[in-house]
């Protein structure tokens, strides 16, 4: 179990933007199974007023249009951006990291690591 794909939820779709949700799973690339998992829910108004990161109006209005239960399986056990990334932090271990669409997790992500003055706990050249 030497990768981890992780996820996004998010309230917006370019750097900057309030991110909801990590959630992770350490996997074998080779097809082998998964192994542990992570997820954190985060604080959207620790986010706003600590960071400045925000929130993109077409994508709230998305989320405005899902499943009450959707929304509300993200406002569970919120902790704050910082807590997150750290326990994010502490968790990873990998030789590689994956997520849907190079274009956006990662860049987001970087840029949460950057609004706390960590680096991601990856190097450039795991991303798949």
């Amino acid at each position: 179990m030497n990768h981890v794909m992780f996820d996004i939820e998010t309230l917006g779709k370019k750097a900057g933007c309030i991110v909801l949700s990590i959630g992770a799973c350490k996997f074998d690339p080779r097809g082998e199974g998964h192994g542990d998992t992570f997820y954190r829910n985060i604080d959207p108004y620790d986010s706003r007023e600590n960071y400045g990161l925000n929130v993109d109006p077409s994508t709230a209005a998305w989320w405005a249009e899902q499943s009450e239960e959707s929304r509300n399986q993200l406002t569970v056990d919120r902790v704050p951006l910082l807590e997150a990334l750290n326990a994010f932090t502490k968790w990873y271990k990998a030789d590689g990291v994956w997520a849907q669409g190079a274009a956006f997790d990662f860049p987001i992500v970087t840029e949460l690591y950057e609004r706390i003055g960590q680096q991601p706990p990856w190097k450039y050249w795991s991303v798949r």
